[in-house]
This record gives structure tokens, sequence and C-alpha cells, in this order.
């Protein structure tokens, strides 16, 4: 049986499974197109740093005078967070200019 207005409430399990597959033959090729678009051409060229030294305050080894790339989620708290706590904390820890 299949949903209609003179039976908007029936809905059996064959028609649910009906679906399901339905969906995961269409979700299928998708998924493959998508992927295609998600990787990466391999004609960017990305510098390599080599890094600083890794100790309990630079966990992450990262070197002192390297030049830094942040990317902030602008979302419920907005950047007034990282702009404004974290950012003096980073200068704080390392203080040569960048």
């Amino acid at each position: 049986m299949s949903i209609t207005p003179e039976h908007p409430a029936e809905l059996d399990r064959r028609t649910v499974l009906r679906r399901a597959a339905a969906v995961g033959m269409l979700a299928t090729p998708a998924i493959g197109l998508l992927s295609a678009c998600a990787t990466s051409s391999g004609d960017e060229k990305n510098e390599q740093v080599s890094g600083g030294t890794k100790s309990a305050a630079n966990p992450l080894g990262a070197k002192e005078d390297a030049p830094i790339e942040v990317v902030i989620f602008n979302g419920g708290y907005g950047e007034k967070y990282a702009t404004d706590v974290h950012e003096p904390l980073y200068k704080k820890a390392f203080p040569s200019p960048r």
C-alpha cells in the first residue's frame, strides 16, 4: 500500500523497505560523484616548513618564526573568542614577530 490522500497513515513494512532500497540505489552513484569533487587536483604545491622543538609549552612543535594560518568558524560564539582570547595567548607563547 502507498500513502494516498484517501489513506494518509497507512505505511507498511514493504513500502518502507522499497523506499529505503530506492534511496540506497540513488545514493550510491551520488556519493561517487561527490567524492570526485573532494579530491585535490594535485596542482597545488604546499610548502613544507620544518617544525620547531616539541615541548610541554609547544606540543605541536610550531616553529616560533614561521607564519601561521588560522581558520575560525564564525558560529554561535562568533569569531571574537579567537581574536580576544586565543590570539593574545599565542602571542604570549610566541613573542617573535610573524
